[in-house]
């Protein structure tokens, strides 16, 4: 329908649809082609095709037959009563109207992101089932569907950062809703095809250890990680900080802002909220995800040396992020220096894996894989500083004289077992435990992690126990 007609593709799970709306809440024009124009079909006629049913075939066969009417797509895009439409969706027989598009734009994601947003899908939504989850992840590697020519889209971004790149490559610079540009023909992006190349390269060859504060990372560990076990504990948290009033607060491993968005929404509106975090990547998707507020400051800093004036703060908080820490006594030196007199220093720790079951259920599922070399993580640095007594030596030994501990349970949820494995699988550092076992068995292990979570909690929506130890030392 348009003067000027953009198509936005990409394999499911990658955000079309996300993308359509929001450029619709914009005030653009576009056709959810999905919805719109689609329908089962010959891909060598385009005949429709009635009285199939999708439970009973095979699921590439299905998706080879998931066609556009030709004859929409031409009237809509020959239609110049909006001056700028966007078609949003894919289908297999896009080679008979590719033409009539200014620009293709391809949504791109990792594979671990595409894991993580199949993982957390409905069971009634594509993508769910096993066969449906094999395919996408399949079309993903080999590019089959996608247009050639098409413009890369790093949809691992926020939604605004995704929606503001697809508008800034449009002909002619930055759209606005009912701009009326002359149409120009698409042009090939040679740098967009050697980046292509260089992220393959670089993401096959890159640690995790790197890449889990780094590139897509932020958003997978906001969107899956922070609602799987950090949620709970981030509300907890902010509530025990909320009722000591503090004026100025140091949030330290601040990460993606879990703990900073509750706790920000409970202070005064004359306190001031410094929120760190070793790693930029992390802040930086941290300061997008948190509304306007001139009272936080975003700045990266080092726990074992705090950029900070002495005596700066009322209270000092972290969430699971001790356990993290080279020097634990260094850093709560350090927590203790920028505290004023009588200030509090918040924070907590995960109990033993024991206690933890998704955690020790894919501890457990992967020592049945590696018997020889069990990879142990999880029980090694997330769950490895549990002991109580320990933990009061430390901040003792810190020069805190007021330590109080207390331990809370609460529940971790998910849509599917599924989540949980490929959350702890693939998104945190035991996926180059797994990788330095055995390069080829990611996918398997992650897939016997699944199977151990659906044995223990059932094979739909999952919940499971998880727990902390709540510290609280007074200057």
């Amino acid at each position: 329908m348009g003067v000027r007609n953009y198509l936005i593709e990409g394999v499911s799970g990658t955000g079309k649809t996300t993308v359509a709306t929001e450029l619709q809440q914009r005030g653009y024009h576009v056709i959810h082609g999905d919805r719109e124009l689609a329908y089962r079909g010959d891909p060598r006629t385009g005949e429709p095709l009635i009285g199939f049913r999708h439970e009973q075939e095979d699921v590439a066969f299905v998706h080879r037959q998931h066609l556009w009417h030709v004859g929409k797509v031409r009237s809509l895009a020959a239609d110049k009563s909006h001056p700028v439409s966007f078609f949003c969706g894919g289908s297999r027989n896009s080679r008979h109207f590719i033409d009539l598009f200014d620009a293709v734009f391809v949504l791109e994601i990792d594979r671990e992101t595409l894991e993580y947003r199949l993982a957390g899908r409905p069971e009634d939504e594509f993508g769910a089932r096993p066969a449906e989850r094999d395919l996408v992840l399949h079309l993903h590697a080999t590019r089959e569907d996608i247009p050639a020519n098409a413009t890369a889209i790093d949809a691992t971004r926020p939604l605004a950062a995704v929606v503001d790149d697809i508008l800034s490559k449009c002909r002619g610079g930055r759209l606005k809703p009912g701009s009326l540009l002359s149409r120009k023909p698409p042009e090939t992006s040679k740098s967009m095809l050697v980046s292509q190349a260089i992220r393959s390269t670089v993401d096959a060859a890159m640690l995790e250890t790197d890449k889990i504060f780094a590139g897509s990372i932020p958003e997978n560990y906001d969107r899956y990680m922070v609602p799987l076990i950090f949620e709970p504990f981030a509300a907890d948290l902010a509530r025990r900080a909320a009722a000591l009033s503090p004026n100025a607060v140091l949030e330290i491993a601040a990460g993606t802002g879990a703990l900073t968005r509750v706790l920000a929404a409970k202070l005064s509106p004359g306190a001031s909220y410094t929120a760190t975090d070793l790693s930029q990547p992390m802040l930086d998707y941290a300061a997008s995800q948190q509304a306007s507020d001139r009272r936080i400051e975003w700045r990266q800093a080092d726990a074992l040396a705090l950029p900070f004036e002495t005596a700066a703060f009322d209270l000092v908080c972290c969430q699971f992020g001790a356990m993290f820490f080279p020097d634990r006594v260094t850093a709560y030196r350090e927590a203790k220096r920028v505290l004023k007199p009588g200030g509090h220093f918040l924070f907590n720790v995960w109990d033993r894996i024991e206690e933890n079951d998704f955690a020790n259920d894919v501890t457990n599922a992967l020592a049945e894989m590696f018997p020889d070399d069990p990879p142990r993580f999880l029980a090694r640095t997330p769950h490895g500083y549990h002991d109580k007594a320990v933990i009061r030596r430390d901040l003792e030994s810190a020069g805190f004289q007021s330590v109080a501990i207390e331990t809370t349970t609460e529940q971790s949820r998910a849509p599917s077992p599924r989540l949980p494995a490929v959350a702890y699988c693939q998104g945190t550092v035991l996926r180059n435990e797994i990788e330095a076992r055995d390069a080829g068995k990611l996918q398997a292990a992650t897939d016997h992690a699944t199977s151990a979570i659906a044995g223990r909690h059932g094979s739909g929506a999952v919940a499971a126990r998880i727990q902390a130890h709540v510290i609280m030392a007074v200057a």
